[in-house]
């Protein structure tokens, strides 16, 4: 199932804490291109990017203790197809 997503900050809340199908819909909310995605546990880093054609790029960092769902499901590096 597709999630409509409306910002940036959507995409992140769904990695985090969305199920399996929500996050394996996501696509990018400025061009519907794919997103990949980079998060290093240890150090609560994280990167989110647009592979489409406008190529939006957000870096943040999250709770060193908290796996977000997306890592869970596909692991720490990963493009939603």
């Amino acid at each position: 199932m597709e999630k409509h997503v409306e910002s940036w900050e959507d995409i992140s809340i769904i990695l985090y804490d969305g199920n399996k199908e929500e996050i394996r819909g996501l696509r990018c909310p400025v061009c519907g291109g794919k997103i990949s995605y980079s998060f290093d546990t240890k150090t609560g880093s994280n990167t989110i990017k647009c592979e489409g054609s406008c190529g939006m790029y957000s870096r943040g960092h999250g709770d060193t203790g908290y796996i977000p769902n997306c890592v869970k499901y596909f692991g720490e590096v990963y493009t939603i197809e």
